[in-house]
């Protein structure tokens, strides 16, 4: 018997419906087509059919719809997906991919206050905001649904300010066309808000009018200084902030410096210039600085007659980018009693003093890096030397005396007392003009530190083990022989220490996250932790 789609055609002629006389005509073969008559009900029957059709596959698409295997995941299981759909998309208007999918996706997405957390809105010159966000609610009401979805919880704003010429940029996200910008800053909208970004040129935006009660940190990247003409955002809760282009103007009163804890400063700000920052901050636990590595002499001819002094007793974590005037500060009377974490990025030497090294005496994690400086090693033994209480030490120099280097750290016989010193890293840069006659020198001061520092020397010699010892060389026909030469020393301990080489050459400079300066809490604390880390890679 025939088959049409595994269904006996006797069963489709007497369930179909069809007319019985066109039934009769299917179900037998008499050799003869259908009458004019025949045909006119056939065309007229088909037609009928044919409309039905995309009614009948409406049907089938939603009936399988609903057995669609994603409809079987919980509301939280695609929230978290939307989630890290955000994190990585390259989208500009993420949000409304996700809520024209479909009515679920659509009410799943409006309902996670996590999705809306974070707003970028672009300044105009003229003070209005412009996007090409269009929200569900419409362009009108897009602040206020935009604060609705946050709900109770803390989100983020960043505001970019265009100039009058740059027409070039590309769109924003951003609520709303021809609005002011201030004025959708109401109170009850800003009222969660905790993360604010300015960037660019606002000089008009009017931004000097807000205040916000519950920012606690903030990015001030903005370009000019008339802002202050109109006044700076009011910020009483701030705790951190991360100020790159801070301008000699508006630090003395713009914002409240004896609240904050974590700090960064850029590069356009001088040394003197920061000093007035530094001693109305008597609560800050982090900071990070970025002098102008060449703007020695300006430090130099800085004059000091600061007698007072101003401690800074909560301040555990210290980061210098470019110069680091540490004799300076000890000059202008300040004190760092419970610093332990130091980082120090092409510090000059002609700083370092007496009063330097009992600034430092605390710390206990020092990151060192003269990359850029060359010379030997004694280049920068004064900070070593002042740290006595050292627990973990990342070096990055540019040295061609790395065998002397490491007899420096070999405990006693006359080497360096670090007897607290459980961690090193050593980048060795044997690139041009490393002299091939250290060879043997390098090989030989690094078996006698290990040595000193192991299992089996250091506890008859009255100092910690070294827990961990990582050796980065850099790569080149300079440094094979010696990795080579290096990986054997290394071998002799693998047994009784964790001890590493790795290849690669070093960045030059570790100055900026790769991603931009962000807020504290979500990059450039991370950033410097990470900076811990390095050759760990």
């Amino acid at each position: 018997m025939e088959h049409i789609n595994g269904i006996p055609l006797g069963f489709l002629f007497s369930e179909i419906g069809l007319p019985k006389h066109l039934s009769d005509m299917a179900s037998t073969s008499t050799g003869k087509g259908p009458s004019d008559k025949e045909r006119e009900d056939i065309y007229k029957l088909l037609e009928e059919y044919e409309s039905e059709l995309p009614v009948l596959q409406a049907k089938i698409l939603l009936c399988r719809t609903l057995l669609s295997p994603v409809r079987q995941l919980p509301f939280d299981i695609m929230a978290q997906i939307f989630e890290e759909y955000m994190a990585t998309t390259a989208s500009r208007n993420p949000w409304a991919v996700l809520c024209q999918v479909c009515v679920s996706w659509r009410d799943i997405a409006l309902a996670h206050a996590p999705l809306w957390l974070d707003l970028c809105v672009s300044a105009k010159p003229d003070g209005t905001v412009e996007g090409s966000m269009e929200p569900p609610e419409g362009r009108a009401a897009a602040a206020h649904a935009w604060v609705k979805r946050v709900r109770t919880c803390a989100w983020s704003l960043k505001v970019l300010g265009r100039k009058a010429h740059n027409s070039n940029a590309p769109n924003v996200d951003a609520p709303g066309n021809g609005t002011l910008l201030h004025s959708l800053l109401t109170p009850d909208a800003i009222d969660n808000l905790q993360y604010l970004h300015l960037a660019g040129s606002l000089d008009i935006s009017g931004l000097g009018t807000v205040t916000y009660p519950g920012v606690a940190s903030v990015v001030s990247n903005t370009a000019g200084s008339n802002l202050l003409q109109q006044g700076y955002p009011s910020l009483p809760a701030l705790k951190k902030a991360v100020l790159p282009n801070l301008h000699g103007v508006i630090h003395r009163t713009h914002f409240p410096w004896p609240q904050l804890t974590h700090l960064y400063l850029g590069t356009q700000l001088t040394f003197e210039e920061s000093i007035p920052i530094f001693r109305q901050s008597i609560n800050l636990q982090r900071a990070c600085i970025h002098y102008q590595s060449g703007d020695t002499m300006a430090i130099r001819s800085v004059d000091f007659m600061q007698t007072d002094t101003i401690p800074l007793p909560n301040l555990t974590d210290l980061t210098f980018l470019g110069n680091a005037p540490l004799g300076n500060f000890i000059n202008y009377g300040f004190t760092w009693p419970n610093l332990e974490n130091l980082r120090l990025w092409q510090y000059p030497t002609p700083f370092w003093s007496d009063a330097s090294k009992r600034l430092i005496r605390s710390t206990t994690r020092l990151h060192i890096t003269t990359l850029e400086l060359g010379g030997s090693f004694t280049l920068f033994t004064p900070c070593i030397e002042a740290c006595p209480n050292l627990t973990y030490l990342v070096l990055e120099p540019n040295s061609t005396t790395y065998g002397e280097l490491f007899h420096f750290f070999t405990y006693g016989a006359g080497g360096l007392n670090l007897p607290r010193l459980q961690f090193l890293s050593v980048y060795c840069n044997l690139s041009v003009g490393y002299e091939l006659n250290l060879d043997w020198v390098l090989e030989e001061g690094l078996a006698e530190m290990l040595a000193s520092r192991s299992p089996g020397h250091a506890p008859y010699l009255g100092c910690a083990v070294l827990k961990c010892f990582l050796l980065r060389v850099s790569l080149g026909e300079f440094s094979d022989p010696i990795a080579i030469r290096a990986a054997r020393v290394l071998a002799q301990f693998k047994d009784v220490m964790d001890v590493t080489l790795i290849r690669g050459n070093a960045p030059s400079v570790h100055q900026v996250p790769p991603g931009g300066l962000d807020h504290w809490d979500r990059g450039l604390g991370k950033f410097l932790d990470g900076l811990w880390t390095y050759g760990k890679d």
